[in-house]
């Protein structure tokens, strides 16, 4: 994941577990938080679910930056994978209808992106979100962006890393909780739903975002700030990724467990005109 940070959630945050403060419970849901409209019991959403056409406007900040130096350097999201790369993979399998900023050096894609740079270059995946938000509010309507406040590119942010290929589905998933789920109202108003996978821990860099949240955790100076300690104050829930939507191509060995899961599911969503390529 690129430059995800190690720093770990602090006690009493709202990360551990993936849960909003007071504790995980079963499904990696908030006490009374129900996920109706594409939810099993436990928590965990059916496959299928859709924002397109209707509900809250849903973009997507993609993170292609880092130096991969577990990879052995270069640039790991455009390493082949089957018949494409990891990140045409993942830009692939987002719902046609979000609009995709993908910050790192710009290159080709199948898929028509914007792309900008974190501020310095290689400033961490917290300054990437900065990046990408102002990308986002920079392609509002004049009369919209140059409001006081700014009024919001989207309702919902989808945050991803560009080195996670089969995380599309997981992105629809996490985008389709927070748009559709409820609370009691004795509960906080959850602000991120975020992948949880195998190993029990939110990921928040798969993770869907209440515009107004995201965008006040991500400002001041941002380089260099670890991602946990940015949203630690954030109430999040989280939902159950299968392991393969959730894997980050590291290292070599995590490229060919991607190219393996690759040949056992067939993309979930199409853009519809992967013949083209886009350049930056």
């Amino acid at each position: 994941m690129p430059g995800s940070g190690s720093d770990a959630p602090r006690s009493g945050s709202a990360i551990p577990g993936g849960a909003v403060p007071g504790g995980a419970v079963p499904g990696g849901a908030v006490p009374g938080g129900a996920v109706p409209g594409g939810a099993t019991s436990g928590g965990e959403l059916r496959d299928g679910a859709d924002l397109r056409g209707a509900g809250p406007r849903v973009a997507a900040v993609v993170l292609c930056g880092g130096t991969a130096r577990r990879f052995g350097g270069g640039d790991k999201t455009a390493a082949a994978l089957g018949d494409s790369t990891v990140l045409d993979t993942l830009l692939d399998a987002l719902p046609p209808s979000w609009p995709v900023v993908c910050v790192g050096e710009p290159r080709t894609t199948h898929r028509s992106v914007r792309w900008a740079r974190e501020d310095p270059p290689l400033g961490g995946p917290v300054a990437g979100i900065a990046a990408g938000l102002t990308a986002l509010r920079d392609d509002l309507p004049r009369a919209r962006a140059h409001a006081e406040p700014p009024g919001p590119a989207a309702d919902l942010v989808v945050v991803l890393a560009g080195d996670q290929p089969h995380a599309g589905p997981a992105a629809r998933r996490v985008a389709d909780a927070l748009a559709h789920g409820t609370q009691a109202a004795t509960e906080v108003d959850t602000e991120v739903v975020a992948a949880r996978g195998p190993q029990g821990r939110a990921q928040l860099l798969l993770a869907a975002y209440r515009w107004d949240a995201l965008a006040r955790s991500v400002t001041g100076d941002v380089a260099g700030r670890g991602v946990y300690r940015t949203f630690a104050g954030l109430a999040v829930r989280t939902v159950v990724v299968p392991a393969s939507q959730a894997l980050d191509v590291d290292t070599p060995a995590d490229l060919r467990s991607a190219a393996r899961s690759g040949q056992q599911r067939p993309h979930s969503c199409g853009t519809g005109d992967l013949g083209r390529r886009h350049s930056p």
